[in-house]
């Protein structure tokens, strides 16, 4: 049997997928079960312990032909957009299932139209498993790091277990302004962890939040590394893999660190829990400050629509603080004591 999963984009969205392929693993273990993305996250999927096959859709005649000539009993569409339809038309297939994405009741939440919430965007890929009348206990987000030959932190890492170091992933940016935790109030929670923790920052991010890690890293006490920019979805899932804590917006790398089961911290602004986008992991904590207008939009947007920002501004970096010794006390000196 040969099943094709069409998921082109986003960073967090593809990695919430992976549980459908361990169902679909599970229920068909003799299946070639391939992945179709967009090339920008063409390595996410590597990631994924049940694929068979990544392909790039280059949008491209080369493309179709490639996929069409694999002749798949089924197609899961879960994207559920115009572009992943016109690739299902090309391809035919003897079967195709698309999710049901419940974009209107999304937009409902963010109207405030209605007081239901969605538990989880995998549970909303989960519908294709319904029409396909599989049985099912739906597992979180899982993805396996590969081993990179030549680790950008190689020497810190091999470090960490003779100097007991704490290694906290910081990821003070977002896609929009709006999902961003203010740079005054970060700093202030960096800087007020205890000085005996043994602590080392590693700043990461897109290249266009540079000059913001730069400033936080500037401001805080603590050592620090600055990989902003400097990693692709492999190295950034290795290194993730290798820290003790993260600390994350609504962001793909919050979604990276939940399959990795780290323990991390991920703040809400704009976006909300309630719209299926929190981390799926037993060892996060969600902040999220619940005032009336948020969330305000699916995705997060430039700027504030009421112009207060209250959403990220009356979270306070107490709080935040608090979070954060809270996972150490959790799950960070269990952790200290295995290397002992």
């Amino acid at each position: 049997m040969r099943i094709l999963i069409i998921r082109l984009s986003s960073f967090g969205d593809i990695i919430l997928t992976e549980p459908i392929t361990a169902v679909l693993r599970k229920t068909y273990p003799d299946a070639e079960i391939d992945f179709l993305t967009s090339e920008k996250y063409a390595t996410l999927p590597r990631l994924f312990p049940n694929i068979s096959t990544v392909f790039t859709w280059k949008n491209d005649k080369d493309s179709v032909l490639d996929l069409k000539d694999r002749n798949y009993d089924l197609i899961l569409d879960l994207q559920g957009k115009l572009r992943s339809f016109l690739i299902r038309l090309q391809l035919g297939g003897t079967h195709t299932i698309t999710y049901n994405k419940k974009h209107f009741l999304r937009r409902m939440i963010v109207k405030k139209w209605t007081h239901q919430t969605i538990g989880s965007t995998t549970e909303l890929y989960a519908s294709v498993l319904d029409k396909m009348q599989i049985p099912y206990s739906l597992p979180r987000p899982v993805i396996v790091p590969l081993r990179q030959k030549d680790p950008i932190m190689g020497e810190a890492f091999r470090d960490k277990r003779e100097s007991r170091r704490l290694f906290i992933g910081v990821f003070p940016g977002a896609t929009h302004n709006t999902k961003i935790y203010p740079l005054e109030q970060m700093s202030a929670v960096l800087s007020s962890l205890p000085d005996d923790w043994k602590l080392c920052y590693v700043f990461m991010g897109g290249a266009q939040e540079k000059s913001n890690n730069t400033i936080l890293r500037k401001s805080v006490k603590f050592p620090s590394i600055d990989l902003t920019g400097q990693l692709d979805y492999l190295n950034l899932a290795y290194i993730l893999s290798e820290l003790d804590m993260v600390i994350t917006m609504d962001s793909g790398p919050m979604h990276m660190a939940a399959a990795l089961g780290k323990p991390q911290v991920a703040i809400f602004g704009a976006t909300h829990t309630k719209l299926g986008f929190g981390p799926q992991n037993p060892k996060s904590i969600v902040i999220e400050s619940n005032i009336k207008c948020q969330p305000c939009s699916l995705h997060g947007s430039d700027r504030c629509p009421k112009g207060h920002f209250k959403c990220m501004k009356e979270i306070s970096p107490k709080e935040v603080a608090q979070a954060i010794v809270t996972l150490h006390e959790r799950f960070i000196k269990d952790q200290i004591r295995y290397l002992e």
